[in-house]
């Protein structure tokens, strides 16, 4: 006997855009947002997370919900003159054995080059 448990695939399609494209640490309010993501199952939360090595490492933005698909967020002072990468995340939920809720893996996507 098999049980079958239906976990499903990750979002797709999903966007991430940052405004304004560059400032100052501690004086410029950065907007980030993420959307367009597809899933039959739903989204069931975003995460944002910032990388100042080049995308070797992604640490998280704080945010005040994870059901918000955009965030404010100004920068520390510690942060110069520095380019920060931006990845946007979103995950969905599905049901496990016996109905009980999990999550699935993070799909994410980062802001396109600015032209």
């Amino acid at each position: 006997m098999f049980n079958v448990i239906y976990i499903g695939i990750p979002p797709k399609g999903g966007v991430c855009t940052i405004t304004p494209f560059s400032g100052v640490a501690t004086a410029t309010e950065f907007t980030i947002l993420t959307g367009s993501w597809k899933d039959p199952d739903g989204i069931q939360e975003y995460r944002f997370l910032y990388s100042l090595d080049d995308g070797a490492n992604f640490l998280p933005i704080p945010q005040k919900s994870y059901t918000d698909a955009r965030i404010k967020y100004v920068f520390d002072p510690i942060f110069k003159t520095v380019n920060a990468q931006i990845n946007c995340q979103a995950t969905f939920q599905h049901i496990a054995r016996y109905g009980q809720p999990d999550h699935s893996p993070f799909q994410s996507v980062r802001p396109k080059d600015h032209a």
